[in-house]
């Protein structure tokens, strides 16, 4: 129902998914292209449910219409609800990191703010070592990837279903292992992320270098 409503309004890329439920209620996180959203209460009355009338965006209330809709995509953005809403909700930091590096690598920059804005609601270090990579491809600077080859791990253990050479202390793959200042494995993308802490405001206004 509420995909069919947002056709009428002209928004066909949006993703939803359930935030909350009560007894009869069933409150639903929907993104709006990957980028900004807000959350739509459902009423259930006899078993079905009723048009929605009104939609939730950091704990402020408009009306359920295209001109509630777009006055809070401009003037009310909610990330929070638009993670919520996101296929990659709940995958992990160390995953999503890598779906921005491949994301950025292929051109999807969808793809990748929409894993950076859930980063930016789970992570904070991750998402802004995430970020530095995105950062880095508007710029035109290629990503730094760093090769797996010559990892001094002292447990690499090799699995039947995986391709890969596993750290044994991390449970990683090698190359997504490097060794800190005093020889221990971490995983990679927390290298060097004491010197990546700005960005964020910068993903939300969309601003595009050139």
């Amino acid at each position: 129902m509420l995909k069919n409503i947002m056709a009428t309004y002209g928004y066909n890329n949006i993703q939803i998914a359930v935030a909350d439920t009560d007894s009869d209620k069933i409150c639903f996180a929907v993104a709006i292209d990957n980028g900004a959203g807000f959350k739509v209460p459902v009423k259930i009355s006899g078993g079905l449910p009723v048009e929605p009338s009104v939609i939730i965006a950091n704990g402020s209330i408009a009306e359920f219409s295209q001109k509630g809709i777009s006055k809070t995509l401009i003037d009310n953005k909610d990330y929070e609800s638009a993670a919520l809403a996101s296929q990659l909700h709940g995958v992990k930091p160390t995953e999503l990191i890598e779906t921005v590096r491949k994301a950025m690598t292929d051109g999807d920059f969808n793809k990748a703010e929409d894993a950076l804005n859930v980063l930016s609601q789970t992570d904070q270090k991750a998402f802004h070592y995430a970020f530095g990579m995105y950062h880095s491809v508007l710029s035109g600077k290629t990503i730094n990837k760093q090769a797996s080859e010559g990892a001094k791990c002292s447990q690499q253990v090799k699995h039947a279903h995986s391709k890969h050479v596993i750290c044994g202390h991390t449970s990683l793959p090698l190359h997504k292992v490097y060794q800190d200042e005093h020889g221990d494995c971490q995983p990679l993308y927390r290298k060097d992320l004491k010197n990546t802490n700005e960005g964020g405001s910068f993903l939300h206004s969309r601003i595009y270098l050139g």
